[in-house]
């Protein structure tokens, strides 16, 4: 929703940089008032094109993240239907692709950091 607010306003900036111009042209405006108009402006643009990339990277990391998501559900999905045929040793590396480390507490509770790997 952003991003398309963000697309519509940079659109219109050349419209408002021609207004500015035109009054100028006409003397409507004195030059150093234009020039303030102008840099005005460019910043804007700037502002923007900067927060255009900005929320375009995070859509395209928010994305890669969902693929990413829904290969990890369908590979756990297929083995968990074979989970129970999984010789020791598969089980290893299983449990050794996805979980980095296991940390314990002198209370007694455990925390377990975990990536997605490739098995090999």
């Amino acid at each position: 929703m952003r991003h398309a607010s963000v697309g519509s306003v940079l659109g219109r900036l050349p419209e408002e940089r021609e207004r500015v111009l035109t009054a100028y042209r006409e003397g409507w405006i004195r030059p150093d008032e234009a020039k303030t108009q102008l840099a005005e402006l460019d910043r804007k643009r700037e502002q923007l094109e900067n927060e255009r990339d900005t929320l375009e990277a995070r859509l395209s990391t928010h994305t890669a993240t969902e693929v990413q998501t829904e290969r990890l559900d369908g590979v756990l999905v297929r083995l968990g239907r074979r989970l129970t045929r999984l010789t020791n040793e598969e089980r290893f590396q299983v449990l050794h692709a996805f979980i980095r480390r296991v940390m314990v507490h002198p209370d007694g509770g455990w925390n377990c950091r975990h990536s997605c790997h490739r098995v090999q």
